[in-house]
């Protein structure tokens, strides 16, 4: 199942010290997040539904249809989300 990832935030694939880690960390993610994040009508919907149940998990195919979305577009935004670190598969 997949829910938000709400441990902290990372940069360039592994968990930042703190929230304030540098400058150039924040800078980096801050550039990354929000150029992949609102790229996709589909990413938002399924963010919006997963900040609205948090902290329940869904599977992929519960997700697609609760958000009347195309299961391969949906699988697609997962494995985006999970590269950037928005969401984890437990």
């Amino acid at each position: 199942s997949y829910t938000l990832w709400a441990s902290g935030p990372r940069h360039e694939g592994r968990l930042c010290g703190s929230w304030l880690h540098s400058n150039e960390c924040l800078r980096d993610m801050s550039k990354f997040i929000l150029d992949n994040f609102f790229a996709s009508k589909i990413r938002v919907k399924l963010l919006k539904f997963l900040f609205r149940n948090y902290p329940t998990g869904f599977a992929m195919s519960e997700l697609a249809k609760r958000t009347r979305e195309p299961l391969d577009a949906v699988q697609k935004e997962l494995a985006l989300l999970r590269k950037i670190g928005a969401v984890i598969k437990q």
